[in-house]
């Protein structure tokens, strides 16, 4: 029987520290998905410029990989890949403007074309909802307005002891569900929920960063930098419970070769 690894919080505003927890480690590595093929240049939807062929942005891009994937906000770090490798099933806890359920498919179109993941959603409106809740096993969920007294935006994953994640939630409240805070909010907890769960200031052009408002954020949708890590670590050469140091070389060697297919 499967068991769970601890719960662990990605928090952009609304979640208080708590004492760090104790990571197992994986007891196995599973099989990771095949490599996606769509090249980066290719997906719409990403903002700021292109980084460099450079040592200097390999090494930068290299140190990136390592904080976002391996370092959690508030429990210290967690040496070892997690990752999906199955289809990503999102459902949404209550009704939705039309405008928000469009936000979602946008977002899960983006991370899909990036990692290579199956990612649905049914339709907000449809008669068959109730269906996937039951028989499509929704696995990433989205709670809108779960506390209207508080400000948060933030999600927890739960692992399986082979590495990969099994299920995932995201808690958006009444301040951040306006139309451009609550895209900001999706984004980055989506994406983030597949992985690069950690945020860290060490690349300016990145989603990713410990801002405390969000109208502060330089960057409010993915960036080359964060499709480079997100797409890294969907390479079917890095495995769910790979341990970090068997991990980073060829973390390196896939940002090297995405570098070079961004700048030909």
């Amino acid at each position: 029987m499967k068991h769970f690894a601890a719960l662990i919080c990605f928090v952009m505003a609304g979640c208080a520290m708590q004492k760090p927890l104790s990571i197992p480690a994986p007891t196995q590595k599973a099989e990771a998905l095949p490599t996606p093929t769509t090249p980066l240049r290719q997906i719409t939807g990403l903002v700021g410029t292109v980084p460099a062929n450079t040592p200097e942005v390999l090494d930068l891009y290299t140190r990136s990989f390592d904080l976002h994937v391996f370092e959690t906000e508030y429990n210290g770090s967690d040496p070892y890949i997690r990752k999906w490798n199955k289809d990503v099933i999102v459902g949404i806890e209550n009704t939705i403007p039309k405008w928000r359920d469009a936000v979602v498919r946008r977002a899960m179109d983006l991370l899909s074309s990036i990692t290579g993941l199956v990612i649905q959603y049914p339709d907000a409106e449809s008669k068959d909802l109730k269906y996937w809740r039951v028989h499509h096993k929704t696995n990433v969920w989205i709670y809108v307005e779960p506390n209207k007294n508080k400000d948060i935006c933030s999600g927890i994953r739960r692992k399986y002891e082979d590495g990969t994640i099994k299920t995932a939630k995201i808690f958006i409240s009444r301040s951040y569900s306006a139309q451009g805070n609550f895209e900001t909010c999706v984004i980055e907890e989506l994406s983030q929920l597949l992985g690069p769960g950690n945020d860290t200031d060490v690349v300016e052009s990145s989603a990713w960063r410990p801002l405390v408002k969000w109208s502060k954020k330089a960057y409010e949708r993915l960036t080359y930098h964060d499709a480079i890590i997100l797409r890294t670590l969907y390479d079917f050469r890095i495995k769910p419970g790979m341990p970090r140091a068997q991990a980073l070389p060829i973390a390196r060697r896939i940002i090297g070769e995405l570098l070079a297919e961004l700048n030909p």
